[in-house]
C-alpha cells in the first residue's frame, strides 16, 4: 500500500475537518446527556412525590449540591420536647440508600441524638450525574456532598456535636472527609462500619483485565463494568447475616441493583491513596468489623485503628458477623447497635 502524501493545505483542511467532527460528536453527546438528565430529573421528582416514608423519619428534604443535583435526606429527631444532644450524619455504601438506617436512627433518637441520612448521588431518591444511577463523575463529589449535608444538619442543630457514620463505601467517603482540615475540625467523632479502605480481592474483576478496564474507564466512564458479581443475588445474600434482611434489600426499589459504572474504578485509586495516608486521620474513631466479612477485609480496619493519629480510637471485632452489621442476625445487630449508640452518646 502506497503512503498517502498530503500537501500542507490538505493536511490543514483534514485537521480542521477532524476537529469539527470531534466537536460535533461532543455537542451531540452533550445534548444527549442534557436530554437524559431532564428525563431523569422528572422521573426522580415523580418518585420523590410518591415516596411514602414508613421508616419513622421525622422529615425528609431535597438538598441541592454544587452540581445542581438534588440529594434526598431523611432526618430523625428525638421526641418533641426532648433536647438534641448531638447529630449523627450517616453515609451508606455502594448500591444502598439512607432509609435502611431507620432502626439505628430510632435507637439514637431515644438517647437524644438526631440523625441525618442522605442518599448518595445516583442512589436511592437522589439525582444522579448525567442522569445515571450508580455513577459519580469523580469520587470526591461524594465528599463535597457530605460537606453540604453537614452544613444542613448543623444549621438545624446548632451548638451540638456532629458525628459521622459511614458503612462500607460510605466509610471511604467519611475518611476522605476527615482528611480535609475544615471538615475534621467540625466532627466530634466518627463510626466506621466495615469501611472500604481497600477492596476485597473477591469483589474485584480478574487482575489480568484490570489495566484494560482502567484505560477503558477514562474513555467511557459511564459504561457498566462487565462483571455483575457485586449485585449477583448469591453474593448479595452473603453480605447480610440474616436472609430476611438480604431478601428485603434485594427487593427494595430504592437499591441501585445495576452494575457499577467503569468510572467508579477511580475509587480504587482513592482507596490506595487513603490507605497510604491513614495517619492523617486525627478524629476519635470507632471501627466495627467482622473477621468473616467477604466484602472488605478486617486487616485494613486494623491498619486504620493502628495508624490513625488519635488516642481515642477503638476497634470492635464482631465474630460471626457479615458485612452489613446493622443488618445481621438479631443478636449481632442488637449488640453492635447498642455499642455504637453508647459510644456516640458518651461523647456528647
Amino acid at each position: 500500500m502506497l503512503p498517502i502524501r498530503l500537501t500542507a493545505e490538505e493536511a490543514a483542511i483534514l485537521g480542521i475537518a477532524g476537529g469539527a467532527l470531534v466537536l460535533a460528536c461532543s455537542v451531540l453527546s452533550s445534548r444527549a446527556e442534557a436530554r437524559r438528565m431532564a428525563t431523569h430529573r422528572a422521573e426522580m421528582d415523580a418518585r420523590r412525590s410518591k415516596y411514602v416514608d414508613d421508616s419513622g423519619a421525622g422529615s425528609t428534604a431535597a438538598l441541592p449540591n454544587a452540581q445542581g443535583l438534588k440529594l434526598f435526606l431523611r432526618h430523625w429527631t428525638p421526641e418533641t420536647g426532648s433536647p438534641v444532644k448531638g447529630v449523627v450524619i450517616m453515609v451508606h455504601g455502594l448500591t444502598a440508600h439512607g432509609g435502611m438506617y431507620a432502626g439505628v436512627a430510632r435507637q439514637l433518637a431515644a438517647q437524644g441524638l438526631a440523625t441525618v441520612a442522605s442518599d448518595l448521588q445516583g442512589n436511592g431518591l437522589s439525582d444522579g450525574a448525567a442522569g445515571l444511577r450508580g455513577y459519580v463523575r469523580q469520587f470526591n463529589d461524594y465528599v463535597d456532598d457530605l460537606d453540604r449535608v453537614m452544613a444542613w444538619a448543623s444549621e438545624r442543630h446548632p451548638g451540638v456535636p456532629v458525628f459521622l457514620l459511614g458503612e462500607s463505601m460510605g466509610g471511604t467517603v467519611v475518611l476522605q472527609a476527615l482528611r480535609r482540615q475544615g471538615a475534621a475540625g467540625k466532627v466530634r467523632g466518627a463510626v466506621l462500619m466495615a469501611p472500604a479502605i481497600r477492596a476485597h480481592p473477591k469483589v474485584l474483576p480478574p487482575p489480568v483485565i484490570m489495566p484494560f478496564l482502567r484505560g477503558l474507564s477514562l474513555l467511557f466512564p459511564t459504561l457498566p463494568v462487565p462483571d455483575d458479581s457485586v449485585i449477583a443475588k448469591d453474593n448479595w445474600v452473603g453480605a447480610f447475616g440474616d436472609t430476611a434482611w438480604a431478601e428485603a434489600a434485594y427487593g427494595d426499589p430504592l437499591f441501585t441493583l445495576e452494575r457499577p459504572r467503569l468510572g467508579m474504578l477511580e475509587m480504587l485509586s482513592v482507596m490506595a491513596d487513603l490507605y497510604g495516608n491513614l495517619d492523617q486521620i486525627r478524629t476519635p474513631l470507632l471501627v466495627c468489623h467482622s473477621p468473616s466479612d467477604a466484602r472488605t477485609e478486617l486487616a485494613n480496619s486494623e491498619a486504620l485503628a493502628q495508624r490513625a493519629c488519635v488516642e481515642d480510637k477503638e476497634l470492635l471485632m464482631v465474630p460471626g458477623g457479615r458485612h452489613m452489621l446493622f443488618h445481621d442476625t438479631p443478636e449481632i445487630t442488637s449488640r453492635v447497635t447498642a455499642h455504637v449508640t453508647k459510644w456516640l452518646a458518651s461523647r456528647c
